[in-house]
């Protein structure tokens, strides 16, 4: 999983086991692990289980990528 401190989110990538728990493709992006409570993300509305398919218009497929993307 990436963590992001300043914005409060952990993210995982989408494997077998989170594609069939919540209907997603595998690879198809992230998926929100955890959002820590009074954090930009929580205030964003990002809650654990959604899927992030991209970062500021560019396609993540895995942790790296939105880390990466992050940067930016």
């Amino acid at each position: 999983p990436a963590n992001d401190t300043e914005l409060g989110l952990q993210v995982q990538p989408v494997t077998e086991e989170v594609a069939a728990e919540y209907g997603y493709e595998r690879g198809a992006g992230v998926v929100v692990a955890d959002v820590a409570p009074g954090s930009k993300a929580e205030r964003a509305g990002l809650r654990p289980g959604m899927l992030i398919r991209e970062v500021n218009r560019h396609e993540v497929k895995n942790p790296k990528e939105f880390e990466n993307a992050l940067k930016e």
